[in-house]
């Protein structure tokens, strides 16, 4: 017998228009290689920052004539296999650049990228597009 809260049909959730996406995904172009691949699985593919981060290069592949990527899903901890937009899979073909093993994004050296390192790029590229 507990009335529910009234809540509003439109979201209060920041979101990137179409257009201001791709001037960021360009800014990230300009950037480098890493920051454009990053900027594509999250745009162009949709996953979290959780499951770039974990990307290894083993995890890319080929199905049906797409490039994929296996992923853990972070809120069902459940396999999938996700097809990549084919600018994201140029640009993480780009940063694979013939390696076969390890961590598909790097910090300095041979330190995995974390959440925090990409936090800092997409503030960066974020910041830029302001500009």
């Amino acid at each position: 017998w507990v009335k529910r809260p009234s809540v509003p049909r439109h979201s209060t959730t920041n979101g990137l228009t179409r257009t201001e996406l791709f001037r960021i995904v360009d800014c990230a172009k300009e950037s480098g290689v890493q920051d454009e691949a990053i900027m594509c699985i999250l745009g162009y593919n949709g996953l979290r920052v959780g499951e770039v981060v974990a990307i290894q290069v083993e995890d890319i592949g080929m199905f049906n004539g797409y490039h994929t990527v296996k992923i853990v899903r972070e809120k069902s901890m459940e396999a999938a296999t996700i097809p990549l937009a084919p600018r994201t899979s140029w640009a993480v073909q780009r940063q694979m650049y013939g390696r076969t093993s390890g961590p598909l994004f790097m910090l300095r050296g041979e330190v995995p990228m974390d959440r925090r390192g990409v936090d800092r790029i997409v503030k960066r590229l974020a910041w830029k597009h302001v500009e």
